[in-house]
């Protein structure tokens, strides 16, 4: 655990570099305009509140919070998922001047009602911050993403300092613009991304030692997993990387991975009876009718989905501005993807500690993301899922680390001016891109 006490250089070099980074991009995305950030701040400002858990009204579900994030995104909705859409100074002036509510009302945010409080915590500070100083509503988001960066910087610089074998590959992830993008909004992905990054960190350096890991190690790893899986259940299974603590699987290690999955089975149980509405035009009993009557059907949905989406959901992941309405240009794509390959060249061992546990939890991960999205998403019978974002993939290409089995002496060493030149590139292609998107 020295990384926590006395932090190595690339520890301070990494905040070093993140902090102004992700500051800068706060502030030139324009207001609400990464994915579901009104809903995200509207879900922030209820914790704040001390509401826990979104509840069922009419027919949507949300929780009391304060309209005014509503009436400050109105004036530049129309840039959101229109990218011929662009904003004048007039709208960014009308969404600047709207100002907090005397009180909260019941609002609807369905997509973000059933998320735990926890991520939601620095976004929930900056508004009583913000609410305290008798700052607007823009200003507060800004303060929100402001202390989302701040969280996710620490949480990665202390993955790099503390990650074995497997840092050349978590530095590339985490160097991403569809990383940095969520890692400086109001959503609770921030958070849920430097939670993940610091447990497959901890669990890389544990394994790249040949040891057990202490107890203080297992209990932080699991409950860093433990809210990673509430915040997104088919995340669930990357519980089974509790195994890998130990040599050996142990009892210890098996009560571990029951204990957390009892705490997430319980929290989406509660989730299910308290919050959950049906959204879109999904039909969760039509769709599995449907199955029923057509076993065959899942190959042909399955085969023409990774068809039509396989390059959007990678660049997606590698990083798509905006409400995911913003490409960035096919070499930056293309070279980010090769630093990517050569970074897992890098960073693997001849013998990953059970290689199939992060193997099973990235497999588990994509394939509940598809079938949930299947069934609370798509239309009935539709032979395309909808709903799926490549955002949804980064935390298990983050797992995948751990069952790297290669790791070519070349690629170190070309990796390192690599990365380097990555994270040289990344902001200036991330901020031309919103300049343009958004006020060219």
């Amino acid at each position: 655990m020295r990384p926590f006490f006395r932090p190595p250089a690339i520890f301070w070099l990494a905040l070093a570099y993140l902090v102004p980074v992700l500051l800068t991009l706060l502030l030139v995305t324009p207001p609400w305009q990464n994915p579901d950030e009104p809903l995200h701040m509207a879900r922030a400002v209820q914790v704040a509140h001390g509401g826990l858990l979104g509840f069922r009204r009419w027919t949507t579900t949300g929780g009391m919070s304060d309209p005014a994030i509503y009436a400050a995104y109105m004036p530049v909705r129309h840039a959101a998922m229109r990218p011929d859409q662009r904003l004048t100074e007039a709208d960014m002036q009308a969404s600047e001047a709207v100002r907090f509510s005397a009180g909260t009302s019941y609002m609807s945010f369905p997509n973000t009602a059933q998320y735990p409080p926890f991520f939601y915590v620095p976004d929930a500070v900056a508004y009583w911050v913000g609410h305290a100083a008798g700052l607007g509503v823009d200003a507060t988001l800004r303060l929100a993403r402001g202390a989302n960066a701040l969280l996710f910087a620490v949480g990665a610089a202390a993955a790099l300092a503390l990650a074995g074998r497997a840092r050349p590959v978590l530095a590339v992830l985490l160097l991403l613009p569809g990383t940095l993008q969520l890692a400086c909004s109001a959503s609770q992905d921030a958070g849920m991304l430097a939670a993940c990054l610091v447990a497959v960190a901890l669990l890389d350096r544990i394994t790249t030692d040949h040891r057990a890991a202490t107890r203080t190690e297992a209990w932080l790893v699991a409950c860093l997993l433990t809210l990673v899986a509430m915040a997104r259940p088919p995340y669930a299974g990357f519980l089974v990387l509790l195994l890998l603590l130990q040599p050996r699987i142990t009892r210890a290690s098996l009560l571990y991975v029951v204990g957390s999955a009892a705490v997430v089975l319980a929290w989406c149980g509660l989730v299910a009876w308290h919050s959950a509405v049906k959204l879109g035009h999904a039909d969760p009993a039509a769709q599995l009718a449907f199955l029923a009557g057509h076993p065959s059907a899942w190959a042909t949905i399955l085969g023409a989905t990774a068809g039509f989406y396989a390059w959007p959901y990678w660049s997606q992941l590698i990083g798509s501005l905006g409400w995911n309405d913003t490409d960035l240009p096919t070499p930056y794509l293309v070279g980010a993807s090769l630093m990517l390959l050569l970074a897992a060249l890098a960073s693997g061992r001849a013998a990953p500690r059970r290689a199939w546990a992060p193997l099973a939890g990235w497999v588990f991960a994509v394939s509940t993301i598809f079938a949930l999205q299947y069934l609370s998403w798509t239309w009935p019978g539709q032979l395309v899922i909808t709903g799926v974002l490549g955002r949804y993939f980064m935390p298990p290409l983050i797992v995948l680390a751990l069952a790297l089995p290669v790791r070519l002496g070349w690629a170190r060493r070309v990796a390192l001016p690599g990365i380097v030149g990555l994270a040289a590139v990344t902001p200036v292609v991330m901020v031309h891109s919103l300049v343009q998107r958004f006020y060219g």
